[in-house]
């Protein structure tokens, strides 16, 4: 419901939705989290994936160091790297966020290897 109301024509309402989504990422249990924003994942609106794309990297960003050992972490890589190549800008920008993060977070070889899985 929140990635549906940031689509909103009202400012307002687009931002506190993305503030509440943004909030749940980051507060809430990473597996349900990424579940639920993964089935928009293959919405056709550039507004939709950037969020999914943004929430992608607030999850890495929670599990930190953990992201190596997290169960889904494919389909959280699988899903950026998809953006890399989407035509809207901010989709792209948030998925190479996403993936600088992960590359901060680990060692060169750990997320070498993360990458050739």
């Amino acid at each position: 419901m929140l990635i549906k109301k940031g689509n909103d024509t009202n400012i307002f309402i687009s931002a506190e939705a993305e503030k509440t989504l943004l909030s749940i990422c980051a507060n809430c249990n990473e597996q349900k989290v990424l579940n639920n924003i993964l089935t928009h994942a293959g919405n056709r609106s550039s507004l939709v994936k950037a969020k999914v794309g943004r929430c992608c990297g607030e999850i890495i960003s929670k599990l930190g160091q953990k992201i190596s050992s997290f169960k889904d972490k494919e389909k959280i890589i699988d899903q950026i790297a998809t953006y890399l190549s989407d035509a809207g800008q901010e989709v792209r920008y948030n998925a190479k966020q996403a993936f600088k993060l992960i590359s901060n977070l680990l060692t060169k070889q750990a997320f070498e290897d993360l990458m050739n899985k």
